[in-house]
């Protein structure tokens, strides 16, 4: 679906904007077996303390090793970010879903991170959930659970939905069986290029990727594929930085069509960069996408009732989050925020999205 020139998704469950917000006069309904930490009950906290003081034998010395795999086995300027999402999609993989096989053999065979060690740290705090009730690795639940509750649960959740939702949109341009190009900008680690139907897509249908991001990451990104065996043949690596450089020019410059129909793909990104990139990026996509492409991305609003110590965080490892839109928490108010952003850039129409309030734990 599309007007003028393309159809924005606004993304990630499943007709979804995401807003990284938190309700301050709201409490998380209990749609889940466990607690999340803002809502659980003192003494499943109490619990929670002494077991993890009963694990650091464990989790200090695997922290310690990741800390070190990280500084000497990596190179400089490596997304930090771009590797926590990477984990979740190893997690989803680990928790029986398919299409994330290729997260595993990139992460372990790849060498991207200490395998044993993140095994480690995995069992701990599975084992630290069940016997505190408190949830500390995700559920994964499916997004038309999680549709059916005004609020999720934390940055984890966020990400769960934004898998579910990029890869159903992918999923559903492959069931037209044409030739389509899915282009992922900011791609990091990312393994959606990766998953069986694309690379299957690939070979019948003439499916190209492109993958757009700085040469640091993507150098790194390569020499684990190359490392891990996973073919990369089908894909195309766009090196350029999103906020100082063209990024439509990039794509053509290295073969992207205009005229073919497209799967943007954008997902977490924009918190990185300030609401006049952010803005400008909307324009292009207006002028490098094909009339019924389609977009697909997320956003925070309201980063002033988000945790300073979250915020904080992301400055210490250089990632600062930048975009902000503000808007009322309710739903009405933030559609209108959303959409007036979206529809600056004329020809994306917001089709498709679901107004979330994800409590970022800090």
């Amino acid at each position: 679906s599309e007007d003028e020139n393309s159809t924005l998704e606004a993304s990630e469950d499943e007709n979804s904007t995401l807003e990284a917000s938190e309700d301050e006069n709201s409490t998380p309904e209990a749609h889940h077996t466990d607690h999340a930490l803002g809502d659980t009950p003192r003494f499943n906290l109490f619990k929670l303390c002494v077991l993890l003081f009963a694990t650091l034998p464990v989790l200090v010395p695997s922290y310690a090793m990741f800390a070190y795999h990280r500084k000497f086995n990596l190179p400089e300027g490596v997304s930090l970010t771009a590797l926590r999402v990477l984990l979740m999609r190893v997690i989803y993989a680990l928790k029986g879903n398919p299409d994330n096989e290729a997260a595993i053999r990139l992460a372990r065979d790849g060498g991207l991170m200490p395998w044993n060690t993140y095994k480690a740290i995995l069992a701990t705090f599975e084992f630290l959930q069940k016997t505190s009730g408190v949830s500390l690795v995700p559920d994964f639940h499916k997004i038309s659970e999680c549709q059916e509750h005004e609020h999720t649960r934390g940055a984890m959740e966020l990400m769960n939905l934004r898998i579910q939702y990029t890869d159903d949109a992918i999923k559903d341009a492959i069931k037209a069986k044409t030739r389509f190009q899915l282009v992922i900008l900011g791609a990091g680690f990312d393994v959606q290029s990766y998953q069986p139907q694309v690379i299957q897509s690939a070979k019948i249908y003439g499916v190209r990727c492109f993958e757009v991001d700085k040469k640091v990451t993507q150098d790194c990104k390569i020499a684990a594929l190359d490392k891990a065996g996973l073919d990369h043949q089908h894909v195309t690596f766009v090196p350029c930085d999103l906020g100082k450089e063209d990024w439509g020019e990039k794509l053509v410059e290295h073969g992207y069509d205009k005229n073919l129909n497209t799967v943007l793909i954008w997902e977490g990104v924009t918190y990185y960069i300030t609401n006049d990139v952010v803005e400008l990026c909307l324009k292009e996509f207006v002028k490098n996408l094909a009339k019924g492409s389609v977009i697909v991305f997320d956003f925070p609003l309201n980063l002033d009732k988000v945790p300073k110590s979250h915020l904080k965080g992301l400055e210490m490892i250089g990632e600062p989050w930048l975009f902000n839109l503000k808007a009322e928490s309710n739903r009405e108010s933030c559609e209108k925020a959303i959409t007036s952003f979206v529809e600056k850039a004329k020809g994306l129409v917001v089709d498709r999205y679901v107004t979330e309030f994800i409590i970022i734990l800090g």
